[in-house]
């Protein structure tokens, strides 16, 4: 029997369309105008309040939460035993430890037995919460977990909490045993001890958010509620009554009737309360519910009189064939509301069972939400780049949950090199603090591994040589937008240990040989992870950029000193990276597109070795395209296009690229894709991480960078000095015949229009007080306002107008300017 599909919402792309008529309409009547007061708004094609008031931010006291942890290696039938000394002052009023393992455990504090459970290998998400005031007292305090693997993955968990404070959590600072000694629970027995292995953080790994109760670590975090925006019948549809009561069709009149004086574009339906009866019988009825559009959240179903099976799916493949998690089996009690496991999907299939009616009250979307404001915004001549802009900062929305993780569907962890690309979306975007500031530190506390600031730290960030770049590259970017020089100094020792840290995996001659023998990954492609000599190359080059913002980051801290001593060691690295390329025969650096753009961004390549480049690797018609990359190191190769003046092709590679996911039907960007990829049930076939099909994300935070490079480089607005002191704007149109766009910064926003045409190229901008600005235009005549302007010749596409700081805001229309590419 055909699906029957229920009447919903407008789809997303007919909504995107609508927005783009408003955008090209609103800038029009902008343009007419002259600009005079340059009020013209770019309001944000996601909404995903409905028009809430958005809470404020709540500080986390918590801190980060505890880490799976067990023995280096995992097997079945496995007994291992975990250990951790924690010193007091004195005890606290009502301590409460939070406490489980897959799949058994018992606890000692202080050698005597607090919990346990030896049976029931399918109960590890039920956590022990117990007080244990009893057990401790001042001084130093045992905790000792034994622990058994009934099969397959393997894990203890542990969060002890006063007040709301953390006072000890599972880490990578535990030991692990497998053969202690009498009394090992007491911490008497030192022998055979080993650091304890991090199987995955709270919310990763094959546990994810299931267990329960536990301590809302993330109050910052609120919940919003939804429905979906379509239900289709897949199986019986005879059994269903009351369904259209789920599914709505939100016109503008009820959108005002639901939520009064909104005007933005959600495509979320909130949710209302339900009537619908399902007589399952034997049929087991199925429905699939259609949100619209990527969510992160959960789904909540209450009723009674029968048993529901749910799976959730960012693709609906993934929903009805394999849903990531697994299907999650609820029986229905009266006002009891059960919940499937935190993900990220835009899909769930629902099939209910049952001798007789089900009666439902509650089948709806929680939608978890950080509150933030999308200041930054884009539009242009090309509806599809302006559709592609605003995707990609939902993506980096979407990964803004209990940190900045790399997918809120999988791994939900923290990668930095994921947050250096995604980070600099939300800088662009929302221009946040808390969550950005909390995301860098923990990743670095992390590879310090609990050694002193100043000491070197025991592992690469996230054992990754490159991401230990990443970390350096993500803090000089967030300082630069946002000027968290008290931040930025709270990491001085830290950067200064990590330098000392990263210079030893270089050998005498400046080349980086891997000398802690990491796992030196780049990008998923191949030759690019692993010991490869291309994974290699490309890390020698990423250094180079880490170095030199390092070397910027120390000189804004005042410290000259090792400011300059590793000026010196960047110099010395870029000598030696531009000496032995790995072509010799074209001068470039080996034949992957992604060492060369690196090479490009970095600014090691040299005049030749950049025309060499641009020849014979990110040229047009290369056979370098022909690559497969992930959308990481897309981000990369986009950024080089634009420094080597290619606008054009990096404009095709957009629409191309992202583009061409987009048309896939992508409401945001995935871990991995190639245009070259089968294109029915698409889902089934994206790559990444050594794997293909529903696995992979389909809303990954490293894809997203394509945000930063229309807003930093088409749109062309940088900051050049700590949180937007000064900025360059200096636009590169392209073929595109205008853009627009918003900026924010700790002194206001940033508008800019730019208008052109075959001959003539007009820019207005709005500066708030307090910015210097350096303006790029393309011919060696400007005026401002009407006033003739000195022009600066510079380098390149453009020559330069310097415009002093203001002390009210600045409206300036600049005119006009000789077009090129």
């Amino acid at each position: 029997m055909k699906p029957k599909i229920f009447p919903g919402l407008a789809s997303l792309a007919l909504a995107t369309i609508l927005l783009l008529f408003q955008l090209a309409a609103t800038n029009a009547v902008a343009a007419k105008s002259g600009l005079k007061g340059f009020t013209f708004a770019v309001p944000p094609v996601i909404d995903p309040t409905f028009g809430m008031p958005r809470p404020k931010v709540i500080a986390n006291t918590l801190g980060a939460p505890p880490f799976w942890i067990w023995a280096a290696s995992v097997s079945d039938h496995q007994t291992v035993f975990l250990r951790k000394s924690l010193i007091l002052k004195a005890p606290p009023n009502k301590p409460l430890v939070y406490v489980t393992a897959d799949n058994y455990f018992t606890l000692y504090i202080n050698g005597k037995k607090v919990a346990s459970r030896l049976s029931n290998s399918m109960a590890w998400s039920q956590v022990y919460r117990i007080n244990v005031a009893a057990y401790l007292h001042s001084g130093r305090n045992e905790f000792a977990i034994k622990a058994t693997n009934d099969g397959g993955p393997a894990g203890a968990i542990l969060w002890l909490i006063g007040g709301d404070r953390t006072l000890l959590k599972t880490d990578g600072s535990w030991h692990e045993s497998d053969h202690p000694k009498q009394h090992w629970q007491t911490g008497t027995d030192q022998s055979h001890w080993k650091q304890a292995t991090v199987e995955a953080n709270y919310g990763g790994g094959p546990w994810g958010d299931a267990l329960t109760p536990w301590p809302d670590h993330a109050p910052y975090l609120f919940h919003l509620f939804f429905q979906p925006e379509h239900v289709t019948v897949i199986h019986h549809p005879g059994a269903f009554s009351g369904l259209h009561s789920l599914a709505r069709i939100l016109t503008p009149q009820n959108r005002s009737a639901l939520r009064p004086g909104y005007r933005g574009t959600s495509l979320l339906a909130p949710a209302r309360r339900i009537q619908m009866q399902v007589n399952a019988g034997t049929a087991s009825p199925e429905v699939l519910l259609d949100f619209g559009q990527e969510v992160a959240g959960r789904i909540q179903v209450r009723g009674a009189g029968g048993t529901v099976l749910i799976g959730t799916g960012e693709s609906r493949g993934e929903a009805l064939r394999g849903p990531w998690g697994g299907w999650h089996s609820f029986s229905l009690n009266t006002d009891q509301t059960e919940s499937t496991p935190y993900s990220a999907f835009r899909y769930a299939a629902v099939q209910f069972s049952g001798p007789g009616p089900i009666r439902l009250n509650r089948l709806r979307l929680d939608f978890k939400y950080y509150p933030v404001k999308y200041r930054g915004a884009f539009a242009c001549s090309d509806p599809l780049l302006t559709k592609i802009w605003y995707t990609g900062a939902y993506t980096s929305h979407l990964c803004m949950q209990e940190n900045i993780w790399d997918a809120p569907k999988r791994d939900r962890a923290m990668w930095m090199g994921d947050l250096q690309v995604s980070g600099e979306v939300i800088n662009n975007v929302f221009l946040d603090h808390f969550l950005m500031e909390q995301t860098m530190r923990r990743l670095r506390e992390q590879a310090q591994g609990g050694n002193p600031p100043a000491a070197l730290p025991t592992n690469d960030v996230n054992g990754i040589p490159g991401y230990s770049c990443a970390w350096i590259c993500g803090l000089e970017d967030f300082y630069r937008h946002t000027g968290a020089i008290r931040y930025i100094r709270s990491q001085h020792l830290l950067l200064l240990s990590m330098l000392r840290y990263m210079k030893q995996a270089f050998n005498a001659s400046n080349l980086f040989v891997n000398g802690h023998n990491h796992w030196c990954f780049t990008d998923w492609s191949s030759k690019l992870h692993g010991n490869a000599p291309q994974s290699y190359e490309a890390t020698d080059l990423y250094t180079c950029m880490a170095v030199r913002r390092a070397v910027l980051l120390l000189r804004v801290m005042g410290d000259t000193t090792n400011a300059r001593r590793y000026a010196r060691w960047d110099k010395t690295l870029i000598i030696a990276a531009r000496k032995y390329p790995a072509d010799s025969r074209t001068g470039t650096f080996t034949d992957l597109r992604d060492v060369n753009a690196m090479a490009i961004d970095s600014g090691v390549a040299d005049l030749a070795q950049r025309r060499a480049i641009k020849r014979y690797i990110l040229g047009p018609n290369c056979s370098s395209w022909r690559q497969i990359d992930s959308p990481y190191y897309n981000n990369f190769v986009l950024f080089a296009l634009g420094r080597l003046g290619l606008t054009n092709q990096g404009l095709t590679f957009v629409r191309n690229y992202w583009g061409g996911m987009i048309h896939e039907g992508a409401t945001t960007f995935w871990e991995g894709y190639d245009p070259s990829w089968p294109k029915v049930h698409i889902h089934q076939f994206l790559q990444a991480d050594w794997a293909q099909g529903y696995f992979v994300s389909m809303c990954h935070g490293w894809s997203c960078g394509v945000t930063n490079w229309l807003t930093q480089y088409v749109l062309g607005v940088n900051s050049t000095g700590g949180g937007f002191a000064s900025v360059r704007i200096a636009p590169h149109p392209g073929d595109l015949h205008w853009i627009s766009g918003r900026v924010p910064t700790p002194h206001g926003d940033i508008l800019v229009l730019v208008r052109r045409n075959r001959s003539a190229e007009s820019i207005h901008v709005s500066l708030p007080a307090g910015v210097r600005a350096t303006i790029g235009i393309r011919g060696g005549n400007a005026t401002i306002n009407g006033t003739q302007a000195k022009v600066i010749k510079g380098q390149r596409l453009h020559n330069y107008i310097k415009i002093p700081a203001a002390g009210s805001r600045s409206i300036l229309n600049i005119a006009e300017s000789t077009s090129g590419n």
